[in-house]
Formats: C-alpha cells, structure tokens, sequence
C-alpha cells in the first residue's frame, strides 16, 4: 500500500468597513516548492534549527503576474506581521489576522504568503496567492485567514 501527504491551502479575504463586509472572497492558494521542501525535510530529520512558518504577508503584485510552483516572495510586499496560528480538527492549521491601514497607507492588494521570518530577506516561502484587487485604506481592513489541510 502507497500512502502519501497532500498540503492545500484555502485562503478567505474579507474588506471591511466601519465593521461590515463589504468584499469576500475565497480561493485556494498553492503551496509553493520551498515550502514543501522544508515539510519534506523538517519530516525527514534532515534540517534544525529552522524557524516554523510563523508571518503572514500582503502586497500589490505586478499586472500579468501569476502564481508559480517556483515563487520564493510576492512581487510588491507592503506588510508582514506575526499572525494568529491556531490547530483545527481534520488536520488542519489556520492563519488569521486582520490588517488595519494607516492614513498614508492606500493599497490595491492582490497577493499574500506565508513565511518563516519577519522580513523578506532571508525568508521562505510556505505557500502564495493572488486574487483581484481589494483597495484598502484607513478606513477599510482587511480580514485573512489561511487554511493548510494535510491529509
């Protein structure tokens, strides 16, 4: 008997206004090669030391850009934080955080990731996503949460 291990992710995005939604969507997203990597060999004994997959980054993307198996970082990073990683049944494990905005702050975001680091130096990708534009200032947040199902 063959078994093997499937990582997917689902990824829910909400813009919201004075506390209501006012755009939602959900895609699934790609778990990219250097994240599968580091499953592989944080499963094989092979790496320690490394840092758990730990920050949640949105930015602007590029037009004509797409989603690549090869993707090491978003094309047009504009914040990274340390999100809210808790454990579900079903094997699964959720990033969440809501993002506020700032005054100078106006954004058209179209892409996240997960990361092992704080910055983007340095840092390896677990998975990407793009979607259309969702225009974000300080009046409006923007609600993520990612979901890695392991089965």
């Amino acid at each position: 008997m063959q078994e093997s291990i499937k990582l997917t992710g689902r990824v829910e995005i909400e813009c919201r206004k004075d506390g209501k939604v006012i755009d939602r969507i959900e895609k699934d997203n790609l778990v990219v090669t250097t994240g599968i990597n580091r499953v592989r060999d944080l499963i094989g004994g092979l790496i320690t030391g490394q840092p758990s997959f730990s920050h949640l980054a949105i930015g602007e993307s590029g037009s004509g850009d797409s989603v690549a198996v090869g993707d090491t970082e978003l094309t047009s990073e504009v914040k990274r934080v340390a999100p809210t990683i808790t454990s579900e049944a079903g094997s699964k494990i959720i990033f969440e955080h809501t993002f506020s905005f700032d005054t100078a702050e106006n954004y058209a975001i179209k892409e996240l990731g997960i990361f092992d680091g704080a910055t983007p130096t340095g840092s390896t990708m677990f998975n990407r996503v793009l979607f259309s534009a969702k225009n974000v200032d300080t009046d409006t947040e923007l609600y993520v949460k990612v979901t890695i199902t392991i089965t």
